[in-house]
């Protein structure tokens, strides 16, 4: 990790995969292609759900062109810098073209990269390799120009979406990836480790976050997403609002007897999010908070505990509905289990396509069952009270592996 310069203030993350991770990566999208019979892939759209880093290591490629038995082709976004606008186009891409990008050579293994080409110049390059499949992921992006020329170019070609086979194998983490979460798991326990120093009586929401992102970025978070939330500031017992603490609550200053959520949901080098949420208290903890943060705690237990291969994440959000209700709270069908990777959703997730589908080992997923009451306040009015834990898990045969080890227990800190 390199210390003491903001990760923000560079270009991309600090590159800790090996040739070998992104030749196994490569491998594996062209063993989904060949089980999917397809020549050629074309990745659209290629940063959503991070393909492109993923592939290439690298960021803002539009497209990303697999074909059977050559080099993969990562096209450039086509954002350019209007003052290089006439700087002629060809294969061999002219860095100082990209205003997100400084001039130089870049490289990644078994990739050529190349400038953006038109509708008709993309067509003709992918019909070099006469594919009788393309396979797409992220048809939805295709565009017009580029449907209409690559049809004319390939008229016989037929027409695969591939997206849902890619998403779901690319979800299951390398023990490269794993070892890159758990370096951010150590990020985000460092920050949470300091908030007895951070949540002091008389500082406001707005100064906290500011210097919870200062010390993510400091410890080597960035990239795509530093995100990170104070949730339900306030009296212990007060009614629960959870709506993000930028908006709502940036001039609320702490005070004695508060309560305060901290929700870390970040990513560390390499581009892994992570997610973890821990409560603390600004002197001693209300017993009606210290109760519904215990079974928060129990609930996530149990459904982490059946996060094994083959199950499903709608049987074990029914299930936890069940386990929580006997504890005398009820819930919501909030999407509280989803996939985490290089982007900070993908599957397998709850309330989505892959909620019914069966656990593979070793994906990756945050689990945080909401846990709720009403209690009345002195008018008679019954408001919404509710509270929940938050940590990231591995999918392993004996349930649920949670990757840190900060106890669940509410901190109290002297106010």
């Amino acid at each position: 990790m390199l210390y003491g310069k903001p990760m923000i203030q560079r270009y991309e993350q600090v590159e800790i995969f090996t040739e070998a991770e992104y030749a196994r990566r490569q491998a594996l999208i062209r063993k989904i292609m060949e089980e999917e019979d397809v020549d050629l892939l074309l990745v659209l759209d290629a940063p959503q759900d991070a393909f492109d880093q993923w592939l290439t290591g690298q960021r803002l490629l539009g497209e990303i062109i697999v074909p059977k038995n050559a080099e993969i082709t990562g096209v450039f976004l086509s954002e350019t810098n209007p003052a290089l606008s006439l700087l002629p186009q060809s294969e061999t891409p002219d860095f100082r073209r990209y205003l997100y990008r400084q001039p130089g050579p870049i490289q990644a293994h078994g990739v050529r990269f190349r400038d953006p080409m038109d509708a008709q110049s993309f067509a003709a390059f992918i019909g070099r390799y006469t594919p009788r499949t393309i396979g797409l992921v992220h048809p939805e992006a295709l565009r017009f120009s580029l449907r209409e020329a690559l049809k004319e170019q390939l008229p016989s070609a037929e027409w695969k979406d591939i997206t849902v086979a890619a998403s779901l194998r690319k979800s299951v983490k390398s023990p490269e990836e794993i070892a890159a979460i758990a370096i951010a798991n150590r990020i985000h326990e460092r920050v949470m480790l300091a908030m007895p120093q951070v949540l002091r009586q008389g500082r406001t929401v707005f100064n906290i976050q500011n210097e919870i992102t200062w010390m993510l970025h400091a410890m080597g978070s960035g990239n795509t997403l530093v995100h990170h939330w104070i949730i339900m500031p306030g009296d212990q017992t007060a009614e629960s609002d959870p709506g993000p603490s930028k908006v709502k609550y940036p001039g609320y200053t702490l005070k004695a007897g508060d309560r305060v959520m901290v929700l870390l949901e970040s990513n560390g080098p390499g581009g892994h999010h992570v997610a973890i949420a821990r409560h603390f208290t600004l002197g001693p903890v209300h017993e009606t908070y210290r109760k519904i943060v215990d079974v928060a705690a129990r609930s996530q237990a149990f459904a982490a505990s059946m996060l094994r291969p083959g199950e499903n994440l709608r049987h074990i959000a029914d299930e936890t509905r069940a386990f929580i209700e006997r504890c005398g709270y009820v819930t919501c069908d909030q999407n509280f289990m989803h996939g985490l990777g290089l982007t900070y959703f993908e599957p397998y997730s709850l309330n989505h396509y892959s909620e019914s589908l069966p656990l593979p080992e070793n994906a990756f997923l945050h689990a945080h069952p909401i846990v709720r009451t009403f209690l009345t306040n002195e008018t008679g009015r019954k408001y919404r009270y509710e509270s929940f834990v938050l940590d990231t898990f591995l999918v392993r045969p004996e349930g649920g592996l949670r990757t840190t080890s900060l106890p669940h227990d509410i901190l109290q800190i002297e106010p």
